[in-house]
């Protein structure tokens, strides 16, 4: 899937633009609050994605894609002691 949209996001309009390229194209893993931030950049850019191209759509399903490869606990919601303590 990552592949898939990494193309997708690559090949789809205009090119990917400093930050975010870094991100994308980057040969190293990016620190979690790096793709975190470009999320927030991203849905800030597009109105919380309401007038994303499909390139931008493509973008976030990467940006979403590998903050997700870098949680440590593979299924947060199957782990019980995670879901412990108040919730408002």
């Amino acid at each position: 899937m990552l592949t898939a949209a990494l193309s997708i996001a690559t090949s789809v309009g205009s090119p990917l633009r400093g930050s975010r390229q870094q991100l994308l194209l980057g040969s190293q893993p990016a620190h979690p609050l790096r793709v975190n931030a470009g999320i927030n950049w991203l849905a800030a850019e597009t109105n919380g994605g309401s007038t994303s191209t499909p390139q931008q759509k493509a973008e976030m399903e990467v940006l979403a894609e590998m903050l997700e490869r870098q949680n440590p606990c593979p299924a947060p919601t199957a782990t019980p002691s995670l879901l412990d303590g108040e919730w408002d």
